[in-house]
C-alpha cells in the first residue's frame, strides 16, 4: 500500500481506500490535438474501423449535441476489469473527448479504457467545444427512451 494511502486513511479515519489504484493515472492519459482528431475523423467517415469516437457524457448532453458519429458510452457500461469489449476495441484509434479540458467524465472514461488493456486510446482534451470552434460536424440526436424517463 503506498504512503500517500495509507495518509489518506490516517486523515479520512475512515479506513476506505479509495482512488488508491495507482496502476494508471492521469500520467499515462496521452492527449490527441485538435488538428490529429480532425484528420481521423475524416478518415473514419470513408472507412470503418480507424477510429471510434467515446462520450461519456449523460445521454441528455450527449442528445444536446456530439461529434458526428461519436458513441455514447458511459463509465458504468464499461466495468473495471471487464474483457475487452469488441464493438469498441476493434478500432485503431479510442478518442474519448467530453464538452472542454476539464471534464472528469472523459478523463474517468480514458483511464477505465487504459485500465482494461485496451490500445489506441486517446483523450481529446480539447472535447466538443473546441471541436465546434473548429467547425467540426455535430449531431444532435434524441434521447433514448430509458434516459428520457429518468
Amino acid at each position: 500500500m503506498s504512503h500517500i494511502c495509507l495518509f489518506g486513511i490516517m486523515i479520512f479515519g475512515s479506513g476506505v481506500l479509495v482512488g488508491c489504484d495507482t496502476s494508471i493515472s492521469d500520467r499515462n492519459i496521452r492527449f490527441m490535438p485538435g488538428e490529429r482528431v480532425q484528420v481521423l475523423w475524416a478518415r473514419q467517415q470513408k472507412t470503418d474501423g480507424t477510429a471510434i469516437f467515446v462520450d461519456p457524457r449523460s445521454g441528455k448532453k450527449f442528445a444536446s449535441g456530439h461529434i458526428a458519429g461519436a458513441q455514447n458510452i458511459k463509465l458504468p457500461q464499461v466495468p473495471k476489469g471487464a474483457p475487452i469489449d469488441p464493438t469498441i476495441g476493434r478500432y485503431d484509434n479510442i478518442i474519448v473527448y467530453g464538452l472542454n479540458p476539464g471534464d472528469v467524465a472523459a478523463r474517468a472514461m480514458t483511464k477505465r479504457l487504459l485500465t482494461n488493456k485496451y490500445g489506441g486510446v486517446w483523450l481529446y482534451s480539447g472535447g466538443l467545444q473546441e471541436w465546434q470552434q473548429q467547425g467540426g460536424e455535430v449531431e444532435v440526436s434524441e434521447l433514448e427512451t430509458q434516459e428520457q424517463s429518468r
